[in-house]
């Protein structure tokens, strides 16, 4: 039985669909970036970053050539994500690399630190819009889908949930709903709701790092705050870099579903 609902989150076990996939995305991605001249200008946080948005080149079902995906995770998303209507976006390619994170000429120190000590820890998408930078939710996704690409230790800047988060998020921007009349949220500044919510989130529920090896994969809802950790420096049975797959399904008319 699953606690995927009270988590926020879910673990698969290993997989051999999953094993080859991993190995046919770290070779198509890896193709790729030889062949991007501007890989260096798209590193960010100093360099030890690649964000890698939509970098993957897999099917609408999330198969890279002839390698699905397992029919166990496709059930799993089916029974515990309703709303998902079976197609997926591109997979970003996240990389990290040793010494993640370090500061960008391009956001204050603040900003830094809060990458560094709260992992830069978000909601997938509120997204900063303008200068100063404000809140705004504009993007809508069934889930968030992580498939490691490689073998690294468990300090190699894996990802980071607070457990139970979604139930918190959801509550709040419920009542944020109910309280300011909302009816379109993506031209509702909710900057100062953001920022609270996120406070009261990392006072009550706990931190949990998911690192898992090829073969697995893991599921975060969609309203679970998340961020990624810092590249521990005692880490030596690592790659120079982590490379995870990530897929966040664009959920159709989003603004009428992302709360359900």
């Amino acid at each position: 039985m699953s606690d995927y609902y009270d988590k926020g989150w879910e673990q698969f076990p290993f997989d051999i669909n999953l094993y080859n996939w991993a190995i046919k995305g770290r070779q198509i991605a890896t193709e790729k970036i030889h062949l991007l001249k501007e890989y260096k200008k798209e590193l960010r946080c100093g360099g030890t970053w690649f964000p890698g948005v939509n970098f993957l080149s897999n099917d609408l079902y999330g198969s890279i050539g002839n390698i699905p995906f397992s029919n166990k995770l496709l059930n799993f998303i089916k029974i515990h994500e309703p709303t998902f209507e079976g197609m997926f976006d591109s997979a970003q390619v996240s990389i990290c690399y040793p010494g993640y994170p370090k500061p960008m000429n391009s956001e204050s120190r603040a900003a830094f630190n809060f990458r560094k000590n709260r992992f830069a820890a978000h909601i997938d998408g509120v997204l900063p819009i303008g200068k100063p930078r404000r809140r705004f939710l504009k993007e809508y996704h069934s889930f968030i889908l992580g498939i490691p690409l490689n073998q690294t230790g468990k300090g190699a800047a894996p990802c980071v949930v607070w457990e139970g988060s979604h139930s918190i998020v959801k509550n709040e921007f419920r009542n944020y709903e109910k309280a300011n009349n909302i009816k379109e949220w993506k031209n509702e500044d909710i900057t100062e709701f953001y920022n609270s919510l996120r406070k009261k989130i990392f006072s009550s529920c706990k931190v949990k790092e998911i690192w898992v090896p090829m073969g697995h994969a893991y599921i975060i809802n969609r309203l679970t705050l998340h961020g990624i950790l810092p590249w521990k420096h005692e880490v030596t049975d690592s790659e120079n870099r982590r490379m995870i797959a990530y897929f966040r399904p664009d959920l159709r008319n989003g603004e009428n579903r992302w709360l359900e």
